[in-house]
């Protein structure tokens, strides 16, 4: 910035602050400078260093670091960070703290850091859930609910898809009242069994993230509790129509957000 403000005709002090030679840019202040040399070599990074000192822009050693394994990266990052505000105390006239200090600077920065960053590992193990086409001649429906505890209001909407994968029909609306989550739902189950029926579609598969629902109305469980005014009732024939889909575990997650 300095040379820049000097090349629009005003008149200034080039010079590094840190070493008081050349002309101070990115380059010579990040890894040319005798000052910096220093700290990247107690830092044990000055492979990195001359790496780095290669690039062309600021852009490509970004995307250098970007490259580099994760601890390396932030042990660079957290030097740029430590030797920019050393340089900011030369520029004010301070002293700049010995290399042992700054080397230990380093390294805090680096556990806190690193201490921050998710557990890639534990990321990368979680399976990843995806639609599964329903069988031939058969339609899966899927249903959400959505409930606003502060208003009382929710919305509800349903997709349905054949064997295919082809879109069937969808639909979404509005719950004006609503006493739960779990209703929302509900309202999402039973519009999308009326949706298939009105296009005459007998073979459907309901698949819904909220696992109450499901057991509440594939089984007796929940018939003599309060969440019974909730769960819709099937008559017998078109229970005999109808399939569960299976409740991913990301289920107990929404039940939980819901409430």
């Amino acid at each position: 910035m300095r040379v820049n403000i000097e090349r629009s005709g005003v008149e200034l002090d080039t010079r590094s602050v840190v070493c008081n030679s050349l002309f101070e840019n990115g380059n010579h202040l990040f890894f040319e400078c005798k000052e910096v040399k220093k700290r990247w070599l107690i830092t044990d990074l000055e492979e990195q260093r001359c790496s780095l000192a290669a690039c062309s822009s600021a852009m490509e050693v970004g995307h250098a670091i970007v490259l580099m394994p994760m601890p390396t990266a932030i042990k660079v990052v957290a030097l740029l960070w430590c030797w920019w505000t050393e340089r900011n105390k030369a520029n004010r006239g301070e002293h700049i703290v010995s290399l042992n200090e700054f080397q230990a600077t380093v390294m805090h920065f680096l556990l806190d850091w690193q201490s921050l960053m998710p557990n890639v590992k534990n990321l990368v193990s979680k399976p990843v859930f995806s639609w599964k086409r329903p069988p031939t001649e058969f339609v899966k429906i899927n249903i959400d609910g959505a409930f606003d505890a502060g208003t009382g209001h929710g919305g509800w909407g349903c997709l349905a898809r054949d064997s295919d994968g082809d879109i069937v029909f969808a639909a979404a609306g509005y719950v004006e009242h609503a006493a739960e989550a779990l209703q929302t739902e509900a309202h999402a189950f039973i519009r999308g069994i009326l949706c298939a029926e009105n296009l005459g579609i007998g073979r459907i598969i309901m698949e819904t993230d909220c696992q109450i629902l499901q057991r509440a109305v594939s089984s007796s469980e929940y018939d003599a509790s309060p969440l019974a005014c909730s769960v819709p009732v099937l008559p017998r024939n078109r229970k005999q129509r109808l399939s569960l889909g299976g409740v991913r575990d990301k289920s107990k997650r929404n039940d939980e957000r819901k409430k």
